[in-house]
């Protein structure tokens, strides 16, 4: 029982980000949108516009979009300072079914926000 339990935590934290579509969800700041992921490219699908980004992954665990925040309108200009400075990246963090948890880090130790996918294709 408590090797099946084990077995069961680690997998959740083991995400790969696959093809397809995803409902993006963030916790604060941004309106819902979708991700349609093929391979190493993406893109974003807002209401009003349709961005195409390249995908780069860092590992199964963690990766860059390309055009990050140049798109993304913001609650407050000092936002968007918060967004774009350096290279900021996607870090998943759980798993659970169709729905990956993500943390949006500038480096390692700095969560800028978070929220979940939701595979929907």
């Amino acid at each position: 029982m408590i090797l099946v339990i084990f077995l069961s935590s680690c997998s959740e934290n083991n995400c790969r980000l696959t093809d397809g579509k995803y409902n993006v969800i963030y916790d604060n700041e941004f309106s819902e949108f979708q991700y349609e992921i093929a391979s190493d490219s993406i893109r974003e699908i807002y209401q009003d516009q349709i961005v195409l980004s390249k995908l780069e992954r860092i590992s199964d665990s963690e990766y860059f979009i390309s055009d990050l925040a140049s798109h993304l309108t913001y609650k407050e200009d000092s936002l968007k300072e918060l967004y774009t400075y350096k290279k900021p990246f996607y870090r998943l963090t759980y798993c659970r079914n169709d729905t990956i948890g993500f943390e949006l880090m500038r480096n390692t130790h700095n969560i800028i926000n978070s929220g979940k996918l939701i595979k929907i294709e």
